[in-house]
């Protein structure tokens, strides 16, 4: 990867909540969401989807979120990021000790990526005791191939996928406490890292990374801050 630069952006809280699609009748109190006039009021839809990540692929936008131990990841689909509709689940369990007998409140996926290349959607995530998974699909309506566990590492978290120009495959991710930020290089085929990883940002609170390249340099963007202090 050459020309890199960090581009370094805060995010001072959560991402405003999203859910499924939801157009209001003429009777409804139009509190949140789509008003049925061109306008809209946060929260766009009322309902707990942490983390979100959204990528764009021709018309339509497509989103996953954090499910925490309510294992499944959802993936939505919307055409004006208004309106939601669930579309499709990633995964529907853990094969892991202590899952059938709810012992792991609030492990599971933490802040997905979801992004297309080569023709699939992909999602990666971390869960804080079972470490890095992926699952791709060529349609986001599913079906999702079988969980890969790439890594199977504890307290890593925030994962993000990035094929460059030249077909190399790269993973930033973050580590449990906030930091720091390191870049992986990967298979193409997204199931296992290829060396031990390069610390690139060190910070206050460096998690949530996201890689871009845009006219030949590379971004990484993150909520430098934390959540309730984010800059």
């Amino acid at each position: 990867m050459k020309n890199t630069i960090l581009f370094l952006f805060g995010i001072g809280g959560a991402i405003v909540s999203f859910a499924q699609s939801y157009l209001p009748s003429p009777t409804s109190l139009n509190t949140w969401g789509d008003q049925g006039n061109g306008t809209y009021i946060n929260p766009i839809l009322n309902a707990d989807y942490s983390d979100p990540d959204v990528i764009r692929v021709g018309n339509k936008y497509y989103m996953v979120a954090s499910d925490f131990h309510f294992l499944g990841m959802q993936v939505l689909e919307s055409e004006d990021m208004v309106n939601w509709k669930l579309l499709s689940q990633v995964y529907s369990r853990f094969d892991f000790p202590g899952w059938d007998t709810n012992e792991h409140y609030a492990g599971g996926s933490w802040a997905p990526s979801i992004r297309h290349h080569d023709g699939k959607f992909w999602v990666f995530f971390c869960t804080p005791d079972e470490g890095l998974f992926m699952s791709n699909a060529t349609n986001p309506a599913g079906p999702w191939s079988p969980l890969v566990n790439v890594c199977h590492v504890e307290k890593w978290e925030d994962p993000c996928p990035f094929w460059d120009d030249d077909g190399q495959a790269y993973l930033g991710r973050s580590i449990h406490g906030a930091g720091p930020i390191i870049i992986h290089k990967m298979s193409p085929d997204g199931t296992k890292l290829l060396d031990e990883g390069r610390t690139v940002y060190t910070g206050p609170v460096a998690e949530g990374t996201k890689i871009h390249k845009i006219n030949g340099y590379y971004y990484l963007s993150i909520p430098e801050g934390g959540v309730s202090e984010g800059w």
